[in-house]
C-alpha cells in the first residue's frame, strides 16, 4: 500500500509485516485531493477497508471501539 501514491522504498529491510496486523482495515495517509484517481483505482483492487486521512486527522482506537478525529471522514 505505501507505493500506492509513490515509490517508497524500504530502506529498513523488514521482510515479515505480520506484527503490523493490528486494525482490520488499509490505513492511506497524507491524503490530498491529486491522490483521488491513485486511491479509488487502488482501492477497488484490494480486498481490504481502506481509511484515508489527511494530515489533520487521526483515528483513536480503544478497546475496539473506532473513532474518527479531524473533521469530516474522508469516503472515496
Amino acid at each position: 500500500m505505501a507505493t500506492w501514491k509513490h515509490q517508497d522504498r524500504n530502506r529498513i529491510g523488514l521482510t515479515d509485516l505480520t506484527a503490523l496486523s493490528l486494525v482490520l482495515f488499509l490505513l492511506s495517509v497524507h491524503y490530498v485531493n491529486g491522490y483521488k484517481e491513485i486511491l479509488k483505482d487502488a482501492i477497488s483492487k484490494t480486498k481490504y477497508e481502506v481509511r484515508i486521512l489527511t494530515d489533520k486527522q487521526a483515528i483513536f482506537i480503544i478497546d475496539g471501539e473506532i473513532k474518527f478525529i479531524g473533521g469530516e471522514e474522508i469516503k472515496l
